[in-house]
């Protein structure tokens, strides 16, 4: 009754002047507020832009959310009771298809989004077993409940997510190729026109994630087309249950999904994590000033968290006592399992002597060839120290994958692209589960973690009292 009276004297400062008003209208406050994100591709850094409900900054200074690093910072939203909040709005700009680029960070920016904003699993490694243990919340947050989500795909002169009209003519852009493109004679056989190789899929799909919010509404002009309309409804059905992400999985006889619906979350996340392969593999070879920027602000920032979370998107999560692992990008990847353990291997090795190029402040623009060159004095120095960086299993060593010799102390030699018909040969065609790396377990060197310049955010492991 107070709270409506003082709406409609238009007097809402009087509930400041008392703690027991402001107390009584907390609540009714919160369930109005209206929390919004501004996703700009285009943004000189991997930011996110906090703006009110008419998407302006709130107040004089613009508030931002890093994205930069592998660690979210999530000191905004942490502290926010997002989950009584009455709505978050999202506005997400369209990338240029000319730069490449700005796609990667869009989706780098939206992933870290919903890892802030939605509950964490207690073990990053291990799909939950149930809501009470397995699933944590933000300390100002009483419940997993999310409010309604809106997101706006926004389209301007600069980039649009698709051409044409929704009757004739109609396309969706395309700013990357598809992760296809490795398997040989693709090019002649699909022509790249895989539905989910759309910029709009790209960043739509990772709103799968959503569970037990009030609503999900997406915004986007082609509002008519039958393959939004189809999106929009899936999601609409996912998004409201009440089941936390990772609650639903349909191996062993285990399910709590509903029969109508197509994947469980393992192939949510497979999916997801086979782009952040693609992407990380490909940003280096993207033409346009946004990869060249992304590919230095991840080398500016990468530390063991990187690693971590690209190993979990590669190899998958462990769930309960069973040996499978589910989720993994290389089970979705629709190309040979043995082409893309070298992909990880080679970014692996050549984000390493990018970092240790750094660390002697060495010049920049140096090839990796000058990398693996250079820094011999450091492999005979610290030999162990760098051995320890990594632990392996199946006798898949950190010499293998840092591309060093075996007799310790030598120079390393370079790693070149094998030919298709080499991985054939040596690999072998079918699925491999050569090992499944953990890293980062047993890093005790103060000359790995003791880097200006890089991760701040990042805490190193102390093999006695876990992570500090």
């Amino acid at each position: 009754m107070i709270y409506q009276y003082c709406l409609d004297i238009r007097a809402t400062a009087l509930f400041r002047a008392s703690k027991q008003l402001y107390l009584e209208s907390l609540p009714y406050l919160r369930e109005k507020f209206v929390l919004g994100f501004h996703i700009d591709p285009r943004a000189p850094r991997s930011v996110i832009y906090l703006v009110n409900r008419h998407g302006h900054p709130w107040g004089e200074n613009r508030n931002i959310i890093s994205v930069e690093s592998a660690h979210e910072e999530s000191v905004y939203l942490d502290f926010m009771p997002v989950d009584q909040f009455g709505k978050i709005r999202v506005r997400i700009d369209a990338p240029d298809p000319e730069d490449p680029g700005q796609l990667v960070r869009c989706w780098y920016q939206t992933k870290r989004l919903l890892t802030i904003l939605l509950p964490r699993w207690r073990d990053p490694d291990r799909f939950p077993e149930d809501e009470a243990n397995d699933i944590i919340l933000a300390p100002d947050r009483v419940s997993t409940r999310m409010p309604s989500i809106e997101v706006m795909f926004h389209n301007d002169d600069q980039g649009r997510w698709w051409h044409g009209s929704t009757q004739t003519a109609f396309r969706w852009t395309r700013s990357v190729l598809c992760c296809k493109v490795l398997i040989p004679d693709i090019l002649e056989l699909r022509r790249l026109r895989c539905p989910g190789c759309a910029d709009f899929r790209y960043i739509v799909d990772l709103f799968q994630r959503v569970r037990n919010a009030r609503s999900i509404d997406i915004r986007i002009e082609c509002q008519e087309h039958p393959q939004v309309q189809w999106l929009v409804a899936k999601l609409k059905q996912s998004a409201v249950s009440s089941t936390p992400f990772g609650l639903i999985l349909d191996r062993k006889g285990r399910t709590a999904s509903p029969k109508n619906w197509e994947f469980d979350d393992a192939h949510v996340l497979g999916r997801e994590n086979a782009r952040h392969i693609w992407f990380d593999y490909i940003l280096e070879c993207l033409p346009g000033k946004t990869a060249t920027d992304l590919d230095r602000e991840r080398y500016d920032n990468w530390c063991l968290g990187y690693e971590e979370a690209l190993r979990r998107s590669a190899f998958g999560y462990s769930f309960g006592t069973l040996r499978h692992a589910f989720g993994g990008g290389f089970d979705a990847l629709k190309v040979p399992g043995s082409m893309f353990h070298w992909v990880y291997q080679r970014a692996l090795r050549k984000r390493f002597w990018q970092w240790a190029d750094r660390r002697t402040n060495a010049t920049d623009g140096c090839t990796y060839e000058t990398y693996l060159n250079r820094h011999t004095a450091l492999l005979r120095n610290h030999t162990e120290h760098v051995k320890t960086f990594f632990s392996g299993k199946k006798n898949v060593t950190g010499d293998v994958m840092l591309g060093m010799l075996p007799i310790l102390g030598e120079a390393p030699v370079p790693i070149s692209r094998p030919t298709y018909a080499q991985l054939q040969s040596e690999l072998g065609m079918q699925r491999q589960n050569v090992y499944s790396p953990q890293l980062g377990k047993s890093v005790k060197c103060v000359l790995l973690w003791a880097r200006p310049g890089c991760c701040q955010r990042c805490s190193p492991y102390d093999p006695n009292v876990g992570r500090v």
